[in-house]
C-alpha cells in the first residue's frame, strides 16, 4: 500500500491454526466425510488467511469464478479452545497471493466468513480476546501519549 497503512476493518491475529476445508459448491453441501487439513496465517472475526501449497479440495478449484463471487464455497472446521468442538464455519474466498521461496510455491487464501455455525462467534470472540497483544499501532501512540504526559506533568 502506499502509505503503509494496511486497510483492513478488522484486526488480524497472527496465529497458525490446524484447519479442516472441504469445498461446498453453490449448489449443494459439502460432499465428504473429511477434509483437508491445512495451516491458517491468521484469523480475525470476519476471516481467516489460510496456507496451501493447492489450490484444489477434492477436485474443486478454491479460485474458480469471478474475485467476490466465487462459485465455490468453503466449509471449514476450525479448533481454536482445545477443551471445545471445533465451530464450523462456511466462507468465501476473497483474495489470494502466491509466495514463493527457493524451495516451493505457497497458496495464501483469504476466506471471508459468511456464515459461523452454533457458538462460534462466541468460540472466535474469545480467542481473539485472550490472544489480543497490546502492541498495535493506535496502542503504541496511546501508551506513548500517555508517557509524555506524565513527564509533563512531572515536570
Amino acid at each position: 500500500m502506499a502509505n503503509g497503512l494496511e486497510k483492513r476493518a478488522f484486526q488480524r491475529l497472527h496465529v497458525p491454526i490446524e484447519v479442516i476445508a472441504e469445498i461446498a459448491t453453490a449448489e449443494q453441501p459439502p460432499r465428504g466425510p473429511t477434509g483437508v487439513q491445512i495451516q491458517s496465517r491468521d484469523i480475525s472475526k470476519a476471516g481467516i488467511c489460510i496456507e496451501t501449497k493447492s489450490i484444489e479440495i477434492a477436485g474443486f478449484n478454491l479460485l474458480s469464478g469471478p474475485p467476490s463471487a466465487r462459485e465455490n464455497r468453503v466449509r471449514l472446521k476450525i479448533e481454536l479452545i482445545p477443551e471445545e468442538p471445533p465451530f464450523v464455519a462456511i466462507g468465501e474466498v476473497r483474495w489470494y497471493d502466491v509466495v514463493r521461496d527457493a524451495t516451493e510455491c505457497m497458496y495464501q487464501v483469504g476466506i471471508e466468513f459468511l456464515e459461523i455455525k452454533d457458538n462460534g462467534k462466541e468460540q472466535l470472540a474469545k480467542f481473539l480476546k485472550s490472544h489480543k497483544t497490546g502492541d498495535g499501532f493506535f496502542h503504541k501512540l496511546f501508551k506513548k501519549s500517555a508517557l509524555h504526559r506524565i513527564k509533563a506533568k512531572d515536570s
